[in-house]
């Protein structure tokens, strides 16, 4: 089942073999429920579609600081899945690098960032400025 509504929603067929760490995410506000695998590779999936509504999205590592540091692109749940693969040092991505920094510290500077915008009362996300609205 959850191979298919992979292929259906996000266009990309997974082949069975070999699976990466899996996680089910929940955005409590919004009720929205996520299934991640964490470290997929080009090899390990097919593109059906880069059309439909759910795709992939090509994100150089040299650009992914500045794109975490723009938080208002993200929906949580999105932004979650890419801390938790820095965290984990990058499975499928064995060694890599961001702008010469390390998924530790990519990770850590990610963090910082939100923390800052919530201590100052900032929104995060752009659910968090609509909520406020």
């Amino acid at each position: 089942t959850i191979l298919r509504e992979v292929e259906e929603e996000v266009n990309i067929r997974l082949h069975e073999e070999p699976y990466r760490p899996e996680y089910l995410l929940l955005e409590t506000r919004t009720g929205f429920v996520q299934y991640l695998v964490i470290g997929l590779t080009k090899g390990d999936c097919d593109i059906i579609n880069l059309e439909a509504e759910g795709k992939a999205v090509p994100l150089p590592f040299d650009r992914l600081e500045e794109r975490l540091l723009d938080t208002m692109d993200w929906v949580p749940t999105g932004y979650a899945a890419v801390l938790m693969w820095l965290a984990l040092q990058c499975p499928g991505a064995d060694g890599a690098r961001f702008a010469g920094k390390r998924p530790a510290d990519l990770f850590n500077t990610a963090i910082m960032e939100v923390r800052r915008r919530r201590f100052r009362g900032e929104p995060v996300f752009e659910q968090d400025a609509v909520s406020k609205g």
